[in-house]
């Protein structure tokens, strides 16, 4: 209103001007909300999916190693301190683990060198080992609770929002915190004044399309956040993810609210969130143990699941309509992963079964269809039945990662 009062002011107008309805004021907002997501999720993701955050766990990893090696010294000397940086450098070169700049290690022995060789009012007066080996010990313990700290950050935030979303997908506007900021937008009342727990859209959920969408849209075939487009009712017909969802405090019912999930959200954390959840609650009601992978590596893969004998297999949950082509980086993913985890099996798993046709499918590393025993990877076209709710392909499931490979 400020703004039309300028320009009326500014331009000396007299004929009436028109203010945005309150409904346009509020698809403005929504699609300004919705862009900060995808940027968001351009900026985020990235971090998330890189080595980066691998790479800061190891070096943690070196930092704790040389913590011990230096704390097993039963008589501290500079000779048996220097010994110990000798050591764990090697045991970071055979893991392939580089600490920061290649010279750190040289920085350790130079500072180690400096108190040796101290000198006070023109005397030798060298630190006495012990208290070295104490600082070192503190500043390693200092070093590596900072670099798994920093490793985590990003992770953490995505777990939390996940989290958040599943047990919020609509609020009233005094419940929206503020470390949450664009993960919700108002929504138009409906005709009657009253709350609504679904509306309408347009647009991809990619950044370069973040200009393009359409809020609230009346086109002949929009796409909708809804409880019902997440198809989280079909989900909660299988008693399992029922009692999971419930224990875990995650929204069983979407309720009308002011304020609902944007569509970048609701694309890109919540229906793959509903699935991965899903997916989780049935493999583990059917004697498989759910974990996640190792610190640096938590978004690579969903999780990884071990059977009664210890076999284990890295999952990816997918929440397809259609049967899909892996995307093209799939390849270097599976490989990567596989290499720093040792688990040989993958399996990638769709929440439900849209053609009763389609069969479990094995395949190598170049997406072509293989054998069970030479499969790089299985495909699981649904492990739930949209009408019965019953699982499926348990049993695929359970031979593929007991195959001896």
């Amino acid at each position: 209103l400020r703004e039309k009062a300028v320009t009326v002011r500014d331009s000396r107008m007299t004929t009436p001007i028109s203010l945005a309805s309150s409904e346009q004021r509020l698809r403005r907002t929504a699609i300004a909300d919705n862009k900060k997501s995808l940027q968001h999720f351009n900026t985020e993701v990235p971090k998330l999916l890189g080595n980066y955050r691998y790479e800061m766990h190891r070096g943690a990893d070196v930092l704790d190693h040389l913590f011990h090696t230096i704390s097993r010294i039963s008589v501290p000397s500079y000779i048996a301190i220097e010994y110990s940086i000798r050591e764990a450098q090697q045991y970071a070169l055979e893991g392939g683990v580089r600490i920061g700049s290649e010279g750190i290690w040289d920085d350790y022995r130079t500072t180690l060198k400096n108190m040796e060789n101290r000198v006070v009012r023109g005397k030798a007066a060298a630190v006495p080992p012990s208290i070295v080996v104490d600082k070192l010990k503190a500043k390693l313990q200092e070093e590596a609770k900072s670099r798994r700290e920093r490793a985590n950050a990003v992770a953490e935030k995505w777990v939390e929002l996940r989290e958040y979303v599943l047990k919020n997908p609509t609020i009233a506007k005094s419940e929206a915190l503020p470390r949450f900021q664009y993960v919700h937008i108002e929504v138009p009342r409906n005709t009657s004044g009253h709350t609504v727990f679904e509306y309408a859209y347009d647009g991809v959920p990619e950044i370069e399309y973040a200009d393009n969408y359409e809020m609230f849209t009346t086109t002949k075939t929009p796409k909708m956040v809804s409880e019902i487009a997440a198809e989280l009712q079909v989900m909660l017909g299988n008693s399992d993810v029922r009692k999971h969802f419930s224990d875990n405090g995650y929204c069983l019912k979407w309720q009308r609210n002011a304020h609902i999930i944007n569509p970048a959200v609701y694309c890109n954390v919540y229906r793959p969130a509903l699935a991965e959840q899903a997916v989780k609650a049935i493999l583990s009601a059917h004697g498989f143990k759910w974990s996640e992978l190792r610190k640096g590596l938590e978004e690579k893969m969903d999780g990884v699941i071990e059977d009664r004998h210890g076999n284990k297999a890295l999952v990816d949950v997918k929440f397809w309509y259609c049967s899909r082509v892996l995307k093209d980086n799939a390849e270097d993913k599976m490989k990567d992963t596989m290499l720093k985890t040792g688990i040989r099996n993958i399996i990638y798993i769709n929440m439900f079964k849209n053609d009763p046709k389609q069969k479990c499918l094995y395949k190598t590393f170049e997406n072509d269809q293989t054998s069970f025993m030479t499969a790089d990877f299985m495909e699981v076209p649904g492990i739930m039945d949209k009408t019965t709710f019953q699982p499926l392909h348990i049993p695929e499931i359970t031979k593929f990662i007991s195959r001896e490979i």
